[in-house]
């Protein structure tokens, strides 16, 4: 069974509703990334993995994310900053260790050419194509009844070839007013922000602070690390 992860940010204090309220007033939303590795990924940015306008947000905010993964392939290319990625075509849902087979019909079968190991900590994928794909790897995360699996990483797959892609659970959460949606190509926000990682920790109990809106954790709850404005993406979820 799946380990449930979540993010928690709690509004219901007279102090943290003032905060809130600033927020909502200034059109902010809450942007999260989430880490991979594999070859070929593309050098644009990291694809948005969720937005949340603060205007929907009332008391209490949880995102839960649990690790299940589509593969996904689109031809778009190249993927620039601000490209919204378009998954044509998805996979069924998987856990890590699994592989798959995109066929030129657009079809997908459970596997990878004979000799093929995946690794345990991966999703693997062989394009059965007559051409280069943009591929990468879509996750869920749960919040305002929504949970619609959305693209977090990006890699240029030549046809023919395998790829190995590897969640490796570093988020990054930053504050700002933005018209990045999910899926789409960012390389830095001008907005302070966190970084952590669900292999330390399952749960992450999180405050914004008044004034720069920089997101800390809440007191005695596991640590987050501080991301300055401007930072890039990819080395702070990618590292």
């Amino acid at each position: 069974m799946s380990t449930n992860f979540t993010m928690q940010f709690d509004f219901t204090s007279s102090d943290e509703q003032a905060v809130l309220t600033n927020l909502q007033e200034l059109n902010y939303s809450l942007v999260g990334y989430l880490g991979a590795s594999g070859t070929g990924q593309i050098t644009a940015g990291v694809p948005t993995w969720f937005t949340v306008p603060y205007t929907q947000v009332f008391g209490t905010e949880t995102i839960t994310y649990t690790p299940t993964y589509q593969v996904y392939t689109t031809s778009q290319s190249p993927i620039a900053q601000g490209t919204v990625i378009n998954m044509q075509a998805v996979s069924p849902v998987t856990g890590l260790g699994q592989g798959f087979t995109f066929a030129q019909n657009g079809s997908w079968t459970y596997g990878m050419p004979a000799g093929t190991v995946v690794p345990a900590n991966s999703v693997g994928l062989f394009n059965g194509t007559t051409q280069t794909l943009t591929v990468g790897l879509s996750a869920p995360a749960a919040f305002n009844a929504s949970n619609s699996y959305t693209p977090f990483c990006a890699f240029t797959l030549p046809a023919q070839n395998t790829i190995f892609m590897t969640p490796n659970q570093s988020v990054m959460l930053v504050n700002a007013i933005t018209n990045a949606v999910s899926g789409s190509v960012q390389s830095a926000i001008a907005a302070p922000g966190a970084s952590f990682s669900f292999n330390s920790s399952a749960q992450y109990f999180l405050d914004v602070m008044a004034g720069t809106y920089g997101i800390t954790n809440a007191p005695n709850t596991a640590p987050v690390t501080p991301v300055n404005s401007g930072a890039s993406i990819t080395q702070v979820v990618n590292s």
